[in-house]
């Protein structure tokens, strides 16, 4: 059976600075017998975060640099992009009724849904599994009514 490990970007987060569940999650990252993934949009919401860190002085620009890069290598060598569509978008819209998400939480829901529903669609006996590592409570909340495997970074270290 092959393991998809599905990074919203608050679990993502913590492989670039040192916080809780960050030593963990490095763990996770490390497992050669699973295959990392993130949605396109998380690239977006990484990158925001460094910048806001950077203008906001939370961790010197040193640091920042060293996660950028890090993070840019992991894009090219370590962590695969699950692209959205119109369809996801859609998924997305009607998560955010579901369960009152925010915009790019419901779009990393919709994308680990459609990820999960991709590698399941051709098996009536799945083969793969999937969990969705995250750190926000209601989002995990909703990717577990969902049917998701779960994982917090928050709950270790």
């Amino acid at each position: 059976m092959s393991v998809f490990h599905f990074y919203d970007t608050s679990a993502l987060l913590k492989n670039y600075v040192d916080e809780k569940g960050s030593i963990w999650l490095r763990q996770q990252l490390c497992a050669i017998d699973a295959l990392h993934v993130i949605g396109a949009l998380t690239r977006v919401e990484v990158f925001a975060s460094f910048a806001r860190a950077r203008k906001a002085k939370y961790r010197s620009a040193e640091v920042l640099d060293k996660a950028i890069n890090a993070f840019k290598q992991d894009l090219t060598a370590a962590i695969g992009v699950f692209a959205n569509n119109d369809d996801l978008i859609e998924k997305a819209i009607q998560l955010t009724q579901q369960y009152a998400l925010r915009g790019y939480d419901a779009i990393q829901l919709a994308n680990a849904l459609a990820l999960k529903h991709r590698l399941h669609a051709d098996n009536a006996t799945p083969t793969h599994e999937l969990i969705f590592f995250c750190a926000d409570i209601e989002l995990l909340s909703a990717a577990k009514a969902e049917g998701l495997a779960i994982a917090n970074p928050n709950d270790y270290d």
